[in-house]
């Protein structure tokens, strides 16, 4: 028997894998990615997300509905929902500011999330803890 795998995502998981991998869902969306999102949704076929978050990323909405069957994916449904979005989106703000803003941002969260990993596994941390201090 087949069990089909899907992943439904709120606003609060972290992405592991791609581009923003150790960003939440949230995350990327108040950085104005929106299209890596609807990207997700439309060519991953075991990733979904909530309504809440399809309905800010412009999948469906009062007036449109773009939403596919899941487990699945469609990318001529994807482009479509693409062009629509960047209509909407190219009236709202200067891409290049966010897109900079949010790079450093995502670097600097890299960065620390490596540090981190560093430090925690490092000779001196080790000795310190093994000291009991």
């Amino acid at each position: 028997m087949d069990v089909p795998l899907l992943r439904t995502l709120t606003r609060k998981p972290k992405l592991w894998f791609g581009r923003y991998k150790g960003l939440t869902v949230q995350e990327i969306i108040n950085a104005k990615k929106h299209q890596y999102v609807n990207y997700l949704y439309f060519n991953i076929e075991g990733i979904s997300f909530a309504d809440d978050v399809l309905k800010e990323v412009y999948v469906f909405g009062d007036k449109f509905d773009y939403r596919i069957p899941k487990p699945g994916k469609s990318v001529e449904t994807y482009e479509k929902v693409s062009r629509i979005y960047f209509n909407i989106c190219a009236k709202r703000y200067s891409p290049t500011r966010v897109t900079n803003t949010f790079k450093k941002r995502a670097k600097a969260k890299l960065m620390a999330l490596n540090a981190q990993e560093r430090l925690s596994f490092s000779k001196g941390n080790m000795q310190r803890i093994n000291h009991g201090r």
